[in-house]
């Protein structure tokens, strides 16, 4: 969680961007200004740039991994799959040799 201070007062952010008072700050004004940030927490052009922050965040994240293809012929090498599973994929690739290049 992190901290946001601005001449109204302190205000935390959560890792999901919501907005919480400080327990510090409980005047009226500080009240006030929760309210706002609460509203604009959930303006269109808030939760829009939230959306695209989202799909920006997990297009970086889903980068890192491997194709799921090649996850799941890792498993099958190592023998993870039930043996039903692995004589069907086995059919499929002696079916469909890797071309020889």
């Amino acid at each position: 969680m992190k901290v946001i201070q601005n001449k109204d007062g302190l205000f935390n952010v959560d890792d999901n961007g919501s907005i919480y008072l400080s327990l510090a700050e409980t005047s009226e004004e500080a009240l006030i200004k929760y309210q706002e940030a609460l509203d604009f927490q959930e303006s269109p052009e808030f939760v829009e740039e939230a959306r695209l922050e989202n799909i920006a965040t997990q297009y970086q994240r889903d980068r890192q991994y491997p194709s799921i293809g090649d996850q799941l012929d890792a498993l099958f090498h190592a023998g993870a799959f039930p043996a039903d599973m692995a004589a069907q994929i086995q059919a499929v690739k002696d079916a469909n040799p890797k071309p020889v290049a």
